[in-house]
């Protein structure tokens, strides 16, 4: 895991300069919810599930980008998550940075609203537990399809934050993994 993501971490740094940067969101979001993994035998994992993702803002009302779903359990274990591309449609307007009012010319109109948005993520997505006592496995594999509904609020020049309604359960593979959450975070706006 460490050798993954120092590899992440290398390709990010060799991606991102600061003219490649601008209109990146980088966010985070912890949610109450759980996740199952089921094959021989079923394994919950839950109260909480982690969302990371890096989107680049293409237009007004469309980002592309990467994300990683993780369950948390209370004892900080975690042992399901999806990895894949993510979509985020915007139904009014994707949140813009806040400007001074001395920065606007007063030909200028600047708008502040919730934005709206409706997303669906999809890639791979994996579970890794010790069997239980009788021998059988919960683990899982596949790829999954991920639909969700939420809302951010621009708060500053570039922070945000962000509440999110995410389904993501696994469509073909070897078992079932699946994972709901209700959750809120915060976004950077490069």
């Amino acid at each position: 895991m460490q050798v993954k993501m120092s590899w992440v971490g290398f390709f990010l740094s060799c991606l991102l300069t600061f003219e490649t940067a601008h209109g990146l969101t980088l966010s985070g979001i912890l949610g109450f919810g759980g996740s199952t993994s089921s094959n021989e035998s079923q394994k919950q994992e839950g109260p909480f599930v982690q969302t990371f993702a890096l989107e680049k803002l293409l237009n007004s009302r469309f980002a592309l980008g990467v994300e990683h779903i993780r369950s948390l359990s209370s004892g900080l274990s975690t042992s399901m998550g999806f990895t894949g591309l993510l979509t985020r449609f915007y139904l009014n307007a994707a949140p813009v940075p806040l400007f001074k009012v001395e920065d606007l010319s007063t030909t200028d109109l600047s708008y502040r609203d919730y934005s709206l948005f409706l997303a669906i993520g999809g890639g791979f997505a994996q579970s890794s537990s010790l069997p239980d006592p009788d021998g059988k496995s919960s683990n899982a594999a596949g790829l999954y399809f991920s639909p969700r509904v939420g809302v951010d609020y621009q708060l500053g020049a570039s922070l945000g934050a962000r509440g999110e309604l995410l389904i993501a359960m696994t469509l073909v593979g070897k078992g079932q993994i699946s994972t709901m959450s209700l959750g809120a975070g915060i976004y950077y706006f490069f």
